[in-house]
Formats: C-alpha cells, structure tokens, sequence
C-alpha cells in the first residue's frame, strides 16, 4: 500500500507471536504509519521480523531504536513485565506509546505510564483490541441505542487450548496469568458496554496443577456503579481439537443481544479428534481488522492531536478490576474497588 509522504515514524518493540502474526502486518497495511525500526532481545528475531516487513532497521537493544530521529512513536508488544519501563523511558524520549495490553502488573506502574506521557505531551493508548472487532461494536451500539432497554446484566466468557510448558503466560516473574493476558479483555470490554465502572468484585479459580503458581480458569461477578452486575470467565481448558472461542451476552430490561464465535461456525463431530470448527480462529474474531483500525485510531489520535479511543485510565481501570479479582480469589471474600474510572 501506498505510504504517505507524511506518515509517521514507526517502531515496535518485541518482535514476538502478537507482533509478527498481528501489528505488524496491520502497520504494513496503514498509509499514515511507516515502520522505522524493530527491537527485540533476540536480535535474531528482530532481524527476521525486520526483513519480513521491511523494517530499515532491527535493534537488540529497545533504546537504541528510540534513539533513531525518524521514530515518532512506538508500539510495544512485550511482555507485560516490561510495560512501564519502556513506556517511561520513551516518553522521555519524546515518542508516542501505542502498548498492549495490560497496562501494567500495578497500579502503580499503570500510574508512572500516564503520568510519563502526561508530562512529555505525548499520547499513549493502550491495545484493548476488542473494541475494535466489528461485532463487539455493533453490540455496544446496540446498548447505546437503548434497543434492549437499560442493560442490568452481561457475561463474557473466553475459553482457550491448553497452554504449552513453558509459555511466558504462565510465568509469575512476567504476568498474572490468563486472568491478566486474556481476562484484562473482559474486564474492559464489560466496562466499555455498560458505560460504568465497577464497585464490587468476587472471584474463584483453578489450577489443572494444585502446585502451579498461576490459575488457567477464573471466573468472576463483578457489581457496577449504577446497579448493573456481569460476570467472566477465562480458561486455558480446551484440547488442541477445539476451537477457541468466546461468548457475549448483554440482558437488558426491554431485551437481550448475544455474540457468540460458536454460533457463526459450521461445526464437524463424531471423529475420534473431537469436535472441530473448520472456519479459523482469526477469521471469527475478525482480529485482523480488529488490530488494522486498533493501530490506525492511534494514529489518527496523533495526526488529529486527539484523545486516543483507549486512555490509560481506561486500562488502568480494567486492571484495578483484575487485580481486585485475584485479591479476592486470595482472601475468599468480596473485594470493593475505589471506582477510579477511565472514558
């Protein structure tokens, strides 16, 4: 595609699964935006993503590619771990932040983000790609337009395949978990439907291994500011024969809107393999486009000198929520939430 003489200057850091499989092809696909550079630890990495999507330039060190002049902001697709650090040492470069999601492990860190880009004056927006696929959209407009009346009860529910040994989604020193890497997704989404933010959370979880540090099933009820009260579910569960998938379902008092990747599908069983979705994954979740308008509304929101769409109030919010869920998983007992909300 045809880029612009006055895109802006691009750089991703973390050249990993979320980077080559989403951003980076969506980034290719924007006229506004041109990737500068790439940097990941693993330069070998960063030289591969690089030369697959045309980067002029792969850095091993993250400081070194905002260093190059020709960079205006940077998307992040590293762990989690690594979220405020980065994010404060390139505002204090002067440099856009697009990160993905979760903000953060703390509220703390998610607090030290907002407040570096806040006193550089540059825009960080947060990749809660959800909002952007179409039928979450629709759903949301729907409420909106009031077609099923005041909305009084949501769930969201995400069940994956069984994680690999050794996956960072299950490494303490990196995340929370499942519960932050895909549930911080429902807190936010359920947030961003009903308009309001959450007073009250009560969660419960499982581990297939009672000596593992971090659980692959939570399911939490979270109670809303003007009365509404929703739930969500994560799990790690599904065998490799079935396709993930997730569900919406919003009750209001004059109807009902539900989304489900399940009822869009053609469905193949009594094979010795299970039961099987032939359509893919990223197909029913329109990720894609989901991730195309996510990083192309980041850049609109410096082209335009706006708001992003996803503040880092918004996701500080959905991390309060997640936190609050793990706090009450801990002591077995409802846990109140301060109500500090985004946009």
């Amino acid at each position: 595609m045809q880029k612009s003489v006055n895109a802006i200057g691009l750089g991703v850091i973390g050249c990993g699964s979320i980077a080559q499989e989403s951003h980076l092809p969506a980034i290719k696909r924007i006229p506004s935006l041109r990737l500068v550079g790439v940097a990941d630890i693993d330069e070998s990495k960063a030289q591969l993503a690089a030369q697959k999507f045309g980067a002029p330039h792969a850095y091993r060190d993250y400081r070194h590619l905002l260093e190059n002049k020709d960079v205006d902001a940077i998307d992040i697709c590293t762990q989690t771990k690594y979220h405020a650090e980065i994010t404060a040492v390139a505002a204090e470069s002067g440099k856009h932040v697009l990160c993905e999601k979760p903000i953060a492990l703390s509220l703390e860190e998610a607090d030290r983000m907002i407040q570096a880009c806040s006193s550089n004056h540059v825009k960080l927006m947060i990749g809660h790609s959800r909002r952007f696929i179409p039928r979450y959209r629709i759903v949301r407009k729907i409420i909106r337009e009031g077609r099923i009346g005041t909305a009084v009860w949501a769930t969201q529910m995400s069940r994956r395949h069984l994680v690999e040994p050794g996956s960072w989604y299950f490494d303490p020193k990196m995340t929370y978990g499942p519960i932050a890497e895909v549930g911080i997704h429902e807190a936010d989404l359920l947030r961003w439907m009903l308009a309001d933010d959450v007073v009250e959370v009560q969660g419960v979880a499982r581990a297939r291994d009672p000596d593992a540090p971090l659980y692959d099933q939570v399911f939490a009820a979270l109670r809303f500011k003007k009365g509404a009260v929703a739930s969500f579910e994560v799990g790690y569960v599904l065998p490799k024969s079935y396709t993930q998938y997730t569900t919406l379902e919003v009750l209001g008092s004059a109807g009902l809107v539900f989304a489900s990747d399940t009822d869009m599908n053609v469905v193949i069983q009594g094979r010795d393999e299970g039961v099987t979705y032939p359509l893919a994954y990223s197909d029913l979740l329109s990720v894609n486009t989901a991730y195309e308008d996510e990083i192309l509304a980041f850049a609109e929101s410096i082209i335009k000198n706006k708001k992003p769409p996803v503040t880092g109030a918004d996701a500080r919010a959905a991390l309060e929520i997640i936190l609050a869920t793990l706090q009450s998983i801990k002591e077995r007992k409802p846990v109140r939430l301060t109500a500090r909300g985004g946009s």
